[in-house]
């Protein structure tokens, strides 16, 4: 239930786990738990302050420990917990957050966040830098099942260039740029292989370096000053280019199937730029 939900997760993020985790421990987006650190619900009627707080207690301690094997269980914490406690008397209650008996398939976010890592790792350890745009590099990558910004994990704030190296502020999320994801996404509509996109600069010794790593790319429309993103289902350019507008940066998108791939694929355009062309 609501209350209660928000009450664990303010413990949980207090404790140092990230929203995008507190929100798979709970069955909630990230989005709501969000929502939970800014307002929290009311307490129901009808239940008892010591109760709620055991029932709050138990929930994190539980999805602490589960926390810790690194295993997301089939089922809220708080679910088992209240029905125990006063079940019998708030089954209607349980209805509205359980969430399932069958266990979710092997923790895909997990593997989508690792290979996240993975590659903001490698940006580190080369000039990419040397690709950014003036609003700086970000990368995302979504899940096989992705159909909304909660399925698309990215790193919050971008890239930043640090003496010509480039640093993730923070911890890939899922949520966390909701740009990339909405590109991403139109593009997967078609193209359900397209897993990953990074964005880079565009102009004119990009575009040759694409050509000379064997890279293909497409110039995007614009209508009424909306980016058109309209690509065909049985192929897609490596990349597509928004060539900007008045106020709006051009930009490179660079398409592959996972974040480690897309960082190779820029890689390819690093060796082939010119020394010097900068960003």
């Amino acid at each position: 239930m609501p209350y209660v939900r928000a009450q664990a997760a303010r413990r949980l993020v207090g404790q140092g786990l990230k929203q995008s985790r507190v929100a798979e421990q709970l069955g909630v987006s990230q989005a709501m738990v969000s929502k939970y650190l800014r307002n929290s619900p009311r307490a129901p009627l009808g239940m008892s302050a010591a109760t709620l707080q055991n029932v709050v207690d138990a929930a994190v301690a539980s999805a602490t420990a589960d926390e810790r094997r690194g295993r997301v269980p089939a089922w809220c914490p708080i679910c088992p917990e209240l029905w125990t406690r006063d079940g019998a008397g708030h089954a209607t209650l349980l209805e509205e957050c359980l969430r399932g008996d069958a266990p979710a398939p092997a923790d895909e976010s997990r593997v989508v966040l690792e290979n996240l890592r993975a590659a903001t790792e490698r940006l580190r350890h080369a000039p990419f830098a040397r690709l950014a745009p003036q609003v700086s590099i970000n990368i995302a990558m979504a899940t096989r099942d992705a159909h909304d910004a909660r399925g698309v994990a990215a790193i919050p704030g971008r890239l930043v260039d640090v003496h010509g190296e480039l640093r993730a502020v923070g911890e890939p999320e899922f949520g966390a740029s909701h740009h990339l994801s909405q590109i991403l996404l139109r593009v997967r509509r078609s193209l359900q292989q397209v897993r990953a996109v990074i964005c880079l600069r565009d102009d004119a010794s990009i575009r040759e370096a694409m050509r000379d790593a064997g890279l293909q790319h497409e110039l995007l429309p614009r209508k009424r000053g909306e980016l058109v993103i309209a690509v065909s289902s049985s192929r897609l350019p490596d990349a597509l280019i928004d060539a900007g507008d008045f106020g709006i940066e051009p930009i490179t998108y660079l398409f592959g199937a996972s974040a480690t791939d897309v960082v190779d694929k820029a890689g390819r355009i690093l060796e082939k730029l010119p020394l010097k062309a900068s960003a």
